[in-house]
């Protein structure tokens, strides 16, 4: 398994372009739309911090939690919290929010 790891790694390291430019055409959709921007430049932050992690492991999310390090995976990559509001007249279990 750490020769797949290892690989994986360096597919991370030789490609940082790609998430770069998928983020810079999402960043591109909020411009001029200041509150959304700055949310998600926060998101492109942890994106980015993700990333980083992946390189050094492209398994720390499982590796983290197999660890029992639960609380450490959530600093490194905090919960992203979101709100589901659904428009009509069936209102059953129909708004929700979740992390």
């Amino acid at each position: 398994m750490s020769e797949l790891k290892r690989r994986m790694s360096l597919e991370y390291q030789q490609r940082p372009d790609l998430l770069t430019g998928m983020l810079d055409e999402i960043d591109d959709v909020y411009i001029g739309r200041s509150s959304l921007s700055k949310a998600f430049r926060s998101l492109r932050d942890q994106y980015f911090a993700s990333y980083r992690a992946c390189i050094d492991n492209p398994s720390f999310e499982v590796d983290m939690i197999f660890a029992h390090d639960v609380l450490g995976l959530l600093t490194l990559v905090p919960p992203c919290d979101y709100w589901f509001v659904f428009n009509g007249d069936d209102d059953y279990m129909r708004d929700f929010t979740g992390t």
